[in-house]
């Protein structure tokens, strides 16, 4: 049954059961509770989203949507938190220690339910000048526990069309600072820095298989 469509709007499944997508408007209500609504303004499509803790984040392109759970009919109530910071793309968000770290372009956040905080600010020059602008919602992000680090690859100016290498950063969370971590298809190898950029704590040297780094969840929201 085709109940809503939209790259702006939210779906919910039942409760418990992922299988299940049809609101109780359309069904029997004692055998279906899910729900569906747009999120208008600001205008635009969601791109990505996560859970953090029992509520839903959802982002666009240039804002930051908080949802919570209000019971079994209308399921989730979504509040904008930001009109001006959003992610870029579904796998440029990376959930790791209770927070929820993005890339929105122009800068990296973190995100703890309440308000982006910038952390990529010693970075933008460099991100800017080596990353192209139309492939930012191909980039993908992911933790690292090794090194309680956040990883980011993207395709960028410096790449190699032969090699399938991607540039990427490494965001330490312990010391704050950031390294370089390039990914030739089938390992992340991290450097001590980037070139430019006074690190005091660089993130130590290294090889990570990308597989390790990756992991998905069950969830019961779908974009």
């Amino acid at each position: 049954t085709q109940i809503a469509s939209g790259v702006d709007f939210w779906f919910s499944s039942n409760e418990h059961d992922y299988t299940g997508w049809i609101p109780s408007t359309l069904a029997d209500p004692t055998n279906s509770v899910a729900a569906w609504g747009p999120l208008y303004s600001p205008a635009g499509a969601i791109v990505a989203g996560g859970a953090l803790g029992h509520r839903a984040v959802l982002y666009k392109r240039g804002s930051i949507f908080v949802g919570q759970y209000t019971g079994p009919i209308d399921k989730w109530l979504f509040d904008c938190v930001s009109e001006s910071i959003g992610c870029v793309g579904p796998d440029a968000l990376v959930v790791a220690q209770d927070r929820h770290w993005f890339c929105s372009g122009d800068n990296f956040y973190v995100f703890d339910g309440s308000r982006p905080v910038p952390i990529g600010d010693k970075l933008r020059d460099w991100f800017s000048a080596n990353t192209f602008a139309g492939e930012m919602p191909t980039m993908s992000g992911a933790y690292d526990p090794t090194h309680n680090a956040i990883i980011w690859t993207f395709d960028s100016i410096a790449m190699s069309p032969t090699t399938g290498t991607r540039s990427g950063v490494a965001y330490s969370i312990e010391t704050g600072e950031w390294g370089r971590a390039d990914y030739n298809g089938s390992m992340v190898k991290i450097e001590p820095g980037i070139k430019g950029l006074e690190l005091f704590n660089p993130i130590a040297s290294g090889q990570l298989e990308l597989g390790a780094l990756i992991a998905g969840n069950d969830g019961y929201i779908q974009v």
